[in-house]
Order: C-alpha cells, then sequence, then structure tokens
C-alpha cells in the first residue's frame, strides 16, 4: 500500500540510530532512499589494478547522509538496480569509518558509511520518494523552442521541445545506476531525451508526438535531460507516424563545442585491502 511522504520519512531509520552505527558492525540495517548516485569507476587496489566500485549515497530524509559502496561483484550485481529517489531497505551492510577521501558531489553527514556485503540484501519499494510540495508552488516556465535551436540555449535554461518519438522510452543502465532514455525527432534534427526518475509509460508509443520539459546537457553528447517522465508528454491531437515515415527523419544532432575527457584508474583501498 502507498504510503505518504511524512509515512516513509516514519519508516526510514532515524538519526540517532545512523549515529550510533558501530565501526565493523556488519549486521547493519538502513532504511530511506537513494539520493544520489556517484556511479561506477574502475580503482587500483592491492589485490586488483582495476577493481569495480559503485557509490551512491542514502538519505533518511531528515539530517543523515551516508555514503554506501559497492565493491567488484556485488557493483555487478546491485547498481542496475539502483536509480535516484529509489526507496531501499538494506540488510547486513557493514559499517566502517566515512572515507573522505572517496568523498564526491554530496557530502555525508554521517561519520560512518556503509559496504555492501556478498550476504547484503537490498530491497527496492516501487514508489520513488519525491521533493515535498509547498500548497502554492511556484509554476517553472519552460521556454518553446524548435529541436533544431536547442544548442543555442543555456544548459541551465528551461525549455520545451516538441518532436516525434523515433526511440520508444525505457530504462537503461548509466554509470550503474538506472535512468530511462529515448529519441525524438523533428524533420531532419534529433535529440536524445534522458529521464531521471523513469517509470513506464505504455502511452510513449513509436511515431507519437510528445512535448518534452527539460534542459538541455552536452557533458554526455548533445541531449535533453527531464526530471521525471511526467516531462515527457503525449500530445493526443497529433497523428502518430508510422515506421517509414521516421525512416527518413531524424539524421542530425545539435550540437555545440564540448570538451571530452577520460578518467584513468585512481590509486584507493578497498576495505578488503590489508
Amino acid at each position: 500500500m502507498s504510503k505518504t511522504r511524512d509515512e516513509w520519512i516514519k519508516w526510514f531509520t532515524s538519526d540517532q540510530k545512523i549515529q550510533n552505527y558501530h565501526v565493523g558492525d556488519d549486521t547493519v540495517e538502513f532504511r530511506g532512499y537513494v539520493l544520489c548516485v556517484e556511479g561506477t569507476c574502475y580503482v587500483r587496489t592491492t589485490y586488483d589494478p582495476r577493481t569495480l566500485l559503485f557509490k551512491m549515497y542514502g538519505s533518511n530524509g531528515k539530517s543523515q547522509i551516508i555514503k554506501i559502496t559497492f565493491w567488484g561483484k556485488n557493483a555487478t550485481k546491485w547498481s542496475p538496480m539502483v536509480s535516484e529517489r529509489s526507496i531501499v531497505r538494506i540488510q547486513c551492510a557493514k559499517a566502517g569509518v566515512s572515507n573522505n577521501q572517496w568523498r564526491g558531489s554530496v557530502v555525508p553527514t554521517a561519520s560512518t558509511e556503509l559496504t555492501i556485503q556478498a550476504n547484503s540484501v537490498l530491497t527496492f519499494e516501487a514508489e520513488k520518494f519525491l521533493d515535498i510540495t509547498t500548497v502554492n508552488p511556484v509554476p517553472v516556465v519552460y521556454e518553446e523552442v524548435l529541436l533544431k535551436d536547442i544548442a543555442a540555449h543555456d544548459e541551465d535554461k528551461k525549455i520545451k521541445v516538441q518532436g516525434w518519438i523515433k526511440v520508444p522510452f525505457g530504462q537503461v543502465t548509466h554509470g550503474g545506476g538506472s535512468r530511462g532514455c529515448g529519441t525524438i525527432v523533428d524533420h531532419e534534427w534529433r535529440i536524445r531525451v534522458i529521464v531521471r526518475l523513469f517509470t513506464d509509460n505504455p502511452k510513449l508509443v513509436l511515431g507519437a508526438r510528445v512535448s518534452v520539459s527539460g534542459v538541455y546537457i552536452s557533458n554526455e553528447g548533445s541531449s535533453l535531460s527531464c526530471d521525471n517522465i511526467k516531462n515527457v508528454e503525449i500530445m493526443p491531437e497529433e497523428n502518430i507516424l508510422s515506421e517509414d515515415e521516421l525512416l527518413t527523419m531524424g539524421f542530425i544532432t545539435p550540437k555545440r563545442k564540448i570538451e571530452d575527457s577520460t578518467d584513468e584508474p585512481s590509486t584507493k583501498r578497498s576495505p578488503f585491502d590489508g
């Protein structure tokens, strides 16, 4: 049965329990939501020069943010199931001292961090933990632009773009986590659409005309990023194009100059190093 936001917070692990995690305890339970997915990388350890490491940050919806690490086979096993705002219960994790050397884009508040073990169990709820809303929220204004012009806009500019679905939306694995992805086209122009909080919408079929509200990003190639699948709206008054009609559409992607970067393996110690 669905819970309200406050009911979920009550169900989450309390501040007091997180603050009293004991270093070395390998039976720790954490209940909360995925605040941020840091992603997967390879790090150099004493037993393997390319050890897989997946990191995420969990929150209890109150004051505690805790880093959670997955190493090797555990990273491969669990990372495809993780997405931001997922509600999760973790059982039999191991508590360790929080290592600031591995700190990423989120600053944890907990003095410990959790490591997922071979016998750890992660249970994900079907619901997502959504941001709090106000009684009279400030409406978000999106500027309507043509698909071919989106690369000319600032990357924090909220824009609305129309197009036909050429690649239907589905869940994909990215950086060890998961999200939604699809492609829309308008005449010769095309753009990939990334959906951070993805749930399947059977109405978003091949050839459907949609309006997408989001922001243009170039750090993963030219893409349109939106927070929720609700930002991809069907335009029911428009006809659905056939696969043959779509065949000659969408072969140019709007682009701006970007800088490529490559990551080299870094030297880090895993919790299994001596």
